[in-house]
C-alpha cells in the first residue's frame, strides 16, 4: 500500500511540475548548398529537446508557467562539421489576467558559430566548457530566465545572470567570437557586463516597473497602467544620459518598440503622452516612425 501511495505521489509530482522553458528552435539552411540537409533537422530537434527537457533551475514550474521562447538560427556556412551562423532569440511571458504574451527578451547574435557532429549528445556542465554550441545555447537560456525573473520581482534574475556570466568566463579561451571584451558592442560579454553592473541598474528597475506596475495592472485600470508605463519609459532617459549608447537601452527598445506603439495608439490618451514621445525620440530615435504614430 505504501509503495502504491509513493508511486502515486511521484507520478502526480511529475504531472504538476515541468521544466522551465517551452519553445522551438528553427534552423534555416537556405544559404548552404548541400543536397542532404538532414543534419540541420537533426540539430534542430536536438536543440529543441535540449532546452525544453533539461532542468535549468531548482525551482518548480507548473506547465502554464513555462517561459515561451523561439530561437531562429540562420546558417550561412557549413563545412566539415563547422557551422557559421547567426541567432535571433525571443522570449515572452503572459500579462496578468489576460491571454496576451508580452515580449521580454529579443536579441540578435551575429557570431553564433560552432562545431557539431550529427547525433552528438548535448550536455551542460556549469563548471566547464563542453562545446561552443552548448555554451551558446545555455548562455541564452540563463539570460531568458534572468530577464523573465526580473519582470516579476526586482532584481530576481541576478542568480541566472551570474550563471550566464560564468558561462562567458569559461568560454573565453575557446577561440570563438562573442565571449570577450574585445568582441564588439553587441557581444555576450558586454551584455552580461552591463546587466550585472551597478551603473546599469536603472534598466533592471525599468524591466520590473514596466511589467509589474504597468502591464500587469492593465486589467484593473488601463489609463493608470498606461501612465505607469509612460513614467517608467521616461525614466530610462536617466540611463541614456549617464550611459549613452548602452547596449541595454537598445535591447529594451528592440524588444518593446512595437508593443509601446500599440499601447499608446489605442485606448485612452494620458496626460504624460507628450512627455513620453519626447523621451522616446531622445532615447530611441531609430524608432522615430513608430513614435510619430503616438498622438
Amino acid at each position: 500500500m505504501n509503495t502504491l501511495k509513493s508511486l502515486f505521489v511521484f507520478c502526480f509530482s511529475c504531472f504538476i511540475s515541468a521544466q522551465e522553458l517551452q519553445g522551438t528552435v528553427t534552423i534555416n539552411s537556405e544559404l548552404v548548398s548541400r543536397t542532404n540537409k538532414q543534419v540541420f533537422k537533426t540539430l534542430e530537434n536536438a536543440l529543441t529537446n535540449f532546452i525544453n527537457n533539461n532542468r535549468w533551475t531548482e525551482k518548480e514550474f507548473l506547465p502554464q508557467e513555462r517561459i515561451q521562447f523561439v530561437m531562429f538560427i540562420n546558417v550561412s556556412s557549413y563545412d566539415n562539421n563547422q557551422f557559421g551562423a547567426s541567432l535571433q532569440v525571443q522570449s515572452s511571458r503572459p500579462v496578468f489576467a489576460s491571454t496576451f504574451q508580452t515580449p521580454v527578451f529579443k536579441f540578435k547574435d551575429e557570431n553564433f558559430n560552432f562545431s557539431y557532429t550529427e547525433y552528438q549528445p548535448l550536455f551542460f556542465n556549469a563548471n566547464s566548457f563542453e562545446s561552443n554550441l552548448v555554451s551558446l545555447v545555455s548562455f541564452y537560456v540563463y539570460v531568458i530566465l534572468g530577464m523573465n525573473a526580473d519582470t516579476f520581482s526586482m532584481n530576481d534574475g541576478s542568480s541566472y545572470f551570474k550563471t550566464a556570466q560564468k558561462i562567458v568566463g569559461l568560454s573565453q579561451q575557446s577561440g570563438y567570437r562573442g565571449w570577450n571584451q574585445s568582441d564588439g558592442r553587441k557581444s555576450r560579454y558586454r551584455l552580461m557586463d552591463e546587466m550585472l553592473s551597478n551603473s546599469y541598474q536603472q534598466f533592471r528597475k525599468v524591466q520590473y516597473q514596466y511589467h509589474r506596475n504597468g502591464l500587469d495592472t492593465m486589467y484593473d485600470n488601463v489609463a493608470e497602467a498606461k501612465e505607469s508605463i509612460a513614467s517608467t519609459i521616461i525614466s530610462i532617459r536617466q540611463l541614456d544620459r549617464s550611459r549613452p549608447n548602452a547596449l541595454l537601452t537598445q535591447l529594451f527598445f528592440d524588444t518593446k518598440a512595437d508593443e509601446i506603439e500599440q499601447i499608446f495608439t489605442a485606448g485612452p490618451s494620458i496626460e504624460s503622452q507628450k512627455d513620453l514621445v519626447i523621451a522616446l525620440n531622445k532615447a530611441a530615435p531609430f524608432f522615430a516612425t513608430k513614435w510619430a504614430n503616438i498622438q
